[in-house]
């Protein structure tokens, strides 16, 4: 009678460590990226991917600025019209680079980073990351044509406070094939 207890304590302990991990690690994290009901909303420049486009571009001979982002992000949304304005800027000046984002609120976190991870390049700059920083939103990724190389965005140049032109800058600067002679007023 006693082992018979024991066993269904046991079992009981094993259902609820179950219950508990599913609150904490999928209900919750749905409710708090659900909490605000703005959205960054569509894009004019930024392309939305999906893990097969993602992979198909990443072989391309463009430079690919790669945003991972939340549609109910509030930083996101605070990002999104300073980056509009980059891309705009960088479009005029080059045809040289792609402009993607995914949302990794719709995607989860595992499925963009197992699609990322396809790429040598992004998976050993995930894994030097660790696991707490690697794809958080927001946040930038450059990929240079063919995908050789990628490179994360300082989060100082993401466009905060609204300065695109910091994020010019930094992709002129990174860039694989950007016109070198424009003057600082054409920026």
């Amino acid at each position: 009678c006693i082992q018979a207890a024991s066993a269904l304590r046991l079992s009981i302990c094993a259902s609820l460590r179950k219950m508990l991990a599913y609150v904490f690690l999928v209900l919750i994290p749905l409710a708090l990226a659900s909490n605000n009901d703005q959205q960054v909303g569509r894009s004019k420049y930024y392309k939305e991917f999906d893990d097969d486009s993602l992979t198909r571009m990443f072989k391309g001979e463009k430079d690919t600025a790669l945003v991972i982002y939340g549609d109910s992000c509030s930083h996101c949304q605070e990002l999104s019209e300073p980056q509009e304005k980059a891309a705009k800027k960088i479009l005029k000046l080059t045809d040289t680079i792609n402009f993607a984002r995914i949302d990794i609120f719709r995607f989860r976190k595992a499925t963009v980073t197992k699609v990322l991870s396809k790429n040598e390049a992004f998976k050993n700059l995930l894994e030097e990351e660790g696991d707490e920083q690697s794809l958080q939103a927001p946040s930038m990724y450059f990929v240079k044509k063919g995908g050789e190389e990628v490179i994360k965005v300082p989060h100082g140049e993401l466009g905060w406070s609204y300065n695109w032109k910091k994020l010019v800058k930094w992709l002129k600067e990174n860039g694989s094939n950007f016109p070198n002679k424009k003057t600082q007023k054409e920026l």
